[in-house]
């Protein structure tokens, strides 16, 4: 029972080291290579949101219940929008609105 048990002390103890070293030397590394790396060349580097473009609204067409961005739909009277010509003068007909 006393060499299982020193034996999991041991197995422990060098789990531990070599988990240690391992971070000690990944510290290093990354430190060295910080130091090696040539300042950028084109300023502050972007993030992904500030390289995407901005977000748009987007609107439901009151015919087929699609979304789409503000800028792609059709408008029509009243505020509505509408995904193609095609679906607001179904709207307006079936509406009795032409």
């Amino acid at each position: 029972m006393r060499n299982i048990l020193l034996l999991l002390v041991l197995l422990v103890a060098g789990t531990w080291w070599m988990r240690y070293n391992e971070r000690k030397r990944n510290t290093e590394r990354d430190e060295r290579n910080e130091q090696r790396r040539p300042p950028p060349a084109h300023g502050p580097r972007t993030t992904v949101r500030e390289a995407l473009p901005p977000a748009e609204r987007m609107v439901q067409c009151i015919e087929c219940d699609t979304y789409l961005p503000e800028s792609e739909a059709v408008g029509g009277a009243g505020g509505n929008h509408f995904c193609s010509a095609a679906h607001r003068n179904a709207y307006l007909t079936r509406e009795h609105r032409v």
